[in-house]
């Protein structure tokens, strides 16, 4: 049953809500239950009282709520896929509810947290066996084909054999396929039917530059000879076999692509000359230090096994890649166990919404505290390793220059220059006091982000700064999780820009759930105290609960209007005519524009212009705030395009439609 209504399943009605009535769904399935403006479930119990309901075997997927939990009604072996609440519980749960699976986070298995893991949040599904949070493998859900695939473990053989329930035997699945007679059943309407066979469980692209490209390629086996076709044309047609490769650790296959400049490339996986999986897309970078106009997406914050219509709506931008710059997932890891790494990665691959994105465009990403270990981790956790070693297995990422964990790095788009930062691996606790060993970024980093900055300057480039905490915030905000936590090594960084005339930054913050925008108007953290006054752009959360923090911002705070869980993402245009380099930031949710503002950057082009190596006393000393003198300021500024209608404030948006700022 399909969402063309608000509720997919109901119970007897009143008439029969008397003691002594039994309900049975067995092997039922509601999917796409689900509106931005009314609360849509695909099993609903709501207007039961006293009647027992039982639901055996049943799928909820793409729903608002997938079930509803009440004290009368009993979950046996259902299954919650992709839903933004997989079990509303109300009165609930029954004691007899159990075998229950959601891919909501927080992960869990056998009614408690995941081991290696630190969680807060409440468990999802619920009983003694109930699993939560853990990737699922389906056949075709793009194609709402959610069967489970061959090789899928996350709810095949997990639930409990109902051969010889006592309240309803049954022996089948929706299809008409026999369940087995002993042992485990699959948690759902479906059970695991299909054959043992090679397969994709998902593809990637990323680290790419105007000449190169890396993608990987998960597999369910491990393949000696793996190949990639890569074609200009959608139908693949043409294609250049590249390979063959052998894939490693995890079964992923990893290929380095050679690239001409500004141009759409289209792959899929091949073994034993038979085109496997998806047909994945990116776009090569245009050439570096020369102009050019594009797009990118960007945000953060998505909980785990997310599958937000936000992703969608990022896609429906055609931007040319996305940058997730903080809390890719909510895994919360505590322990130094790749293992865990991989099904959060995999619970980001998998979710149906974040792979048919992650499929059309090249990806980057730096992490913040509950994707690097647990909440508000830090350079102390022990779970580091494996971050380091799950991100270079899993995440097609550009090369790393850092030590011991480190995964800061750069690239140059057309004139502009992307800087991302490393926040949390060789972070000192919060809780310490702000001094000269209290850093964010560690001393090794802010050299070369230093550095970064100089040559950026030098070569006349824009710069995106990637900070993963909120830079606007007051001294001690967040409990110490934001640079309101840090303000001698914010000082450091506004008084070197200050002082080496660095003008051209725009800086985009996360980790705040919450969006908004500043113009430069609340940036004044120099120690002069008059500030660098550049722009800030929060477009968060991806699809989390509304949390704000301290710190004023000139378009915003915009909070979450609707009676769903909308995300948001940012949208960057950059128009560069080669007197001036125009950026449009846009901060858009599933229905529109919520925030908009536009810059302008007096950046003129200057052909002789050439790259050069980063000065090697850069990436090794460690600098200090009075070490640093001029170095000759430039001129270029920006001016900004104000939008002509009302700011945002915290005022809740129409449920129906956003009024962008400029009137429209």
């Amino acid at each position: 049953m399909s969402g063309d209504r608000t509720v997919g399943f109901f119970p007897p009605s009143a008439t029969f809500d008397v003691a002594g009535v039994t309900c049975v769904l067995i092997n039922c399935l509601a999917y796409h239950f689900i509106s931005q403006d009314t609360v849509m479930t695909g099993f609903n119990t709501a207007n039961a009282v006293n009647q027992t309901i039982r639901l055996y075997n049943c799928t909820a997927y793409d729903c608002n709520q997938g079930f509803q939990d009440h004290s009368d009604v009993i979950h046996v072996n259902c299954l919650a896929v992709g839903c933004d609440n997989g079990w509303n519980t109300s009165t609930g749960p029954n004691a007899s509810s159990d075998y229950n699976f959601s891919t909501n986070g927080p992960p869990g298995i056998n009614g408690a947290y995941y081991p290696g893991t630190t969680q807060t949040a409440v468990l999802d599904a619920k009983g003694p066996h109930s699993r939560n949070g853990l990737p699922v493998l389906m056949v075709d859900p793009f194609n709402d084909d959610i069967r489970p695939q061959y090789g899928e473990s996350s709810i095949t053989g997990q639930g409990v054999n109902l051969t010889s329930d006592f309240f309803f035997p049954f022996s089948y699945d929706v299809a008409g396929n026999p369940r087995p007679a002993v042992g485990g059943w699959t948690i759902g309407a479906f059970e695991n039917v299909q054959p043992s066979h090679q397969l994709v469980r998902w593809i990637t692209c990323g680290a790419v530059t105007e000449n190169s490209a890396v993608v990987k390629v998960g597999l369910i086996q491990a393949e000696t000879n793996v190949y990639l076709n890569v074609s200009q044309n959608p139908d693949m047609s043409s294609p250049s076999l590249n390979g063959p490769v052998q894939s490693g650790s995890n079964n992923i296959a990893t290929f380095n692509l050679p690239c001409t400049p500004n141009t759409k490339y289209y792959y899929q996986a091949v073994i034993a000359g038979v085109p496997l999986g998806p047909i994945g897309n990116f776009t090569s970078f245009p050439e570096a230090t020369k102009p050019a106009s594009f797009t990118i997406a960007c945000g953060g914050c998505a909980d785990t096994g997310s599958n937000s219509k936000i992703f969608t709506t990022v896609k429906s931008y055609n931007p040319l890649m996305f940058v997730w710059y903080g809390d890719l997932h909510y895994f919360n890891i505590s322990s130094n166990d790749i293992t865990l790494y991989r099904l959060a990665y995999e619970g980001v691959y998998l979710a149906p919404r974040q792979q048919q994105m992650i499929q059309s465009m090249s990806c980057d990403m730096v992490w913040d505290d509950h994707d690097w270990g647990k909440d508000n981790s830090d350079g102390t956790s022990i779970a580091g390793p494996a971050a380091y070693s799950a991100y270079k297995e899993l995440w097609p990422n550009y090369p790393l220059i850092g030590t011991a964990n480190y995964i800061y790095h750069s690239y140059v788009i057309g004139r502009v220059r992307f800087i991302l930062t490393d926040s949390r691996s060789h972070r000192d606790p919060n809780s310490n006091p702000d001094g000269p060993l209290h850093t964010m970024l560690g001393t090794e980093q802010l050299a070369w982000l230093f550095s970064e900055l100089l040559l950026a300057r030098n070569l006349n480039q824009l710069v995106f700064l990637f900070l993963p905490n909120p830079w606007i915030a007051p001294l001690g905000d967040n409990f110490g999780d934001d640079w309101g936590g840090f303000d001698r090594e914010r000082k450091i960084i506004a008084d070197f820009m200050e002082s080496n005339g660095i003008r051209n930054v725009i800086r985009f913050c996360g980790d705040m759930h919450s969006a908004a925008i500043d113009d430069g108007t609340y940036d004044k953290y120099a120690t002069d105290n008059i500030g660098n006054s550049l722009p800030t752009i929060l477009p968060y959360p991806l699809n989390q609960s509304t949390q704000t923090y301290g710190g004023s911002y000139s378009d915003g705070i915009v909070e979450h209007a609707q009676t769903r869980l909308m995300g948001f993402a940012g949208i960057i245009v950059v128009t560069d005519d080669s007197k001036k380099i125009e950026v449009d930031c846009k901060v858009v949710n599933e229905l529109g524009v919520v925030l908009e503002h536009k810059f302008t950057f007096n950046i003129v082009y200057q052909p002789y212009f050439q790259e050069f190596p980063t000065p090697e006393s850069y990436v090794k000393e460690s600098p200090q705030a009075t070490s640093y003198t001029p170095e000759g300021p430039r001129a270029t500024t920006f001016t900004q395009e104000t939008p002509s209608g009302p700011g945002y404030t915290k005022e809740t948006p129409s449920p129906t439609e956003y009024t962008k700022e400029d009137g429209t």
